[in-house]
């Protein structure tokens, strides 16, 4: 109850600043002040992205920005177990607490803590796994494994690792560095997705799919 009561003032308060913030009876007031507030961070956000611009950030709200979406760290993997361990306490406290009854056996209250005990490991296992990083001492492995087709890869050298870039690879800015079939960088992980570790991070996703699902059923 507290949590979908959270949801639903969250979704409200969200629905009407950006809904109704613009409309005349509320230009004027916090309402319409919060949206031009909210507008103002996200196009400061938009224009750093776009320009790349690399300036020492000079706001709180601009640390805080750079940290989280320019450096690596920690802060969505924290918020990710948080997330796992509060569903897991109010399914134990409130699902698991009333099996069994006539619609589910009483397997089902270890059920809740098998599916988050998987998320965790394949979070674990996916967040330590070697994407494929890109070194000095193994950068003729890679060029050697995928050719330059000179169409949509040609010579090109990395400026901040300063060797040959192999084909399909591509410079992480977050983490500094080169990975082999880069995809992304994946917050939730805190590392990149790439060709070492594509299986880690299916598995993750499937697991978590799964625990959805359970959740749901």
């Amino acid at each position: 109850a507290i949590i979908l009561t959270l949801y639903t003032a969250t979704g409200g308060f969200l629905l009407l600043v950006c809904g109704c913030g613009n409309t005349p009876a509320l230009q004027n007031t916090w309402v319409g002040r919060t949206r031009e507030a909210l507008l103002q961070k996200l196009d400061c956000t938009r224009r750093s992205q776009v320009t790349g611009d690399d300036a020492p950030p000079r706001t709180l709200w601009h640390r805080l920005q750079h940290y989280v979406t320019r450096t690596p760290n920690p802060l969505v993997q924290i918020l990710y177990v948080l997330l796992l361990l509060t569903g897991l306490y109010f399914f134990e406290d409130t699902v698991a607490a009333e099996l069994p009854h006539e619609y589910l056996s009483e397997a089902h209250q270890y059920g809740g803590m098998v599916v988050v005990g998987a998320s965790l490991a394949m979070f674990v296992w996916a967040s330590f796994a070697d994407p494929g990083v890109i070194t000095k001492r193994n950068v003729a492995k890679y060029a050697a494994a995928y050719e330059l087709d000179q169409l949509l890869y040609v010579e090109k050298t990395c400026g901040t690792c300063k060797f040959e870039r192999p084909a399909r690879s591509k410079h992480c800015s977050v983490c500094n560095q080169c990975v082999a079939r880069m995809d992304h960088h994946c917050v939730w992980l805190n590392t990149d997705i790439g060709e070492l570790n594509y299986r880690h991070f299916m598995a993750f996703l499937f697991v978590n799919l799964a625990m959805v699902s359970y959740g749901m059923y």
